[in-house]
Formats: C-alpha cells, structure tokens, sequence
C-alpha cells in the first residue's frame, strides 16, 4: 500500500496503528502491524469476504471500515451492520 493512494482521513488513523504496532518506532505499517491474524466481514444480505495478514480501523463518524492487508492494500467498508470477525493463527 502506498501512503499517498490512502485517503486522507484515514492517515492519521494508520501512523496511529503503526507506532502502536511498533512500540513507537515506525510511522508507517511493517510487517509487523498485520500479525499473523485473518479478518472476515459478512454482510447484512450474507455476503463474505475473507482477508489474511489484515487489521481494521473504524471511523465511526464516516460510518467506514478500513480494511488493510500486507499483500493487497486497502479496502472500505460500510461499518453500519457489517460483521467483523478475527482469526488468529
């Protein structure tokens, strides 16, 4: 993922997870800020997705879900009535 393909409003979001995910070393995402963790999200009409190496990010007041993978970048969810699961290896 590119930081300059990142909206806006999510930037501050992401150096936030970064420096929490690297004790406060890195301002950017590492492999260390994915895990070993998988996200599912199902939908309210039963819709799957299913993302492995990936963390979320909720903007309650845009209503989002951020989801960011190691290997394919990031994606936008509807957070209203979206169901988020987390796998852990």
């Amino acid at each position: 993922m590119r930081e300059q393909d990142l909206p806006e409003r999510w930037r501050s979001r992401v150096v936030e997870h970064a420096l929490k995910t690297s004790d406060g070393k890195y301002r950017s995402l590492g492999i260390g800020a994915f895990g070993r963790q998988h996200i599912e999200l199902v939908f309210p009409d039963g819709s799957r997705v299913f993302f492995r190496y990936a963390f979320t990010l909720e903007d309650p007041g845009a209503g989002e879900l951020g989801v960011f993978t190691e290997h394919c970048g990031y994606h936008v969810f509807p957070l209203t009535d979206t169901e988020v699961s987390v796998y852990h290896d």
